[in-house]
């Protein structure tokens, strides 16, 4: 059994590192292409969370 799972371990290692060899950094350009900005408030600069806007408005 610890055979097996330790064999396992290496095949998966030795996938990693030919994928990373075909493309590097690959992933990590996907990735940040799919995330947006945040928003944040024109006015103050602060992030802006929900739909309910800044506070630096309401006072």
């Amino acid at each position: 059994m610890i055979k097996g799972a330790i064999f396992f371990l290496i095949i998966m290692v030795a996938i990693g590192l030919i994928g990373n060899a075909i493309a590097p950094g690959s992933v990590g350009r996907m990735v940040r292409r799919q995330l947006p900005k945040a928003s944040t408030c024109p006015r103050c600069g602060r992030y802006l969370f929900g739909k309910t806007g800044c506070d630096c408005r309401k006072g």
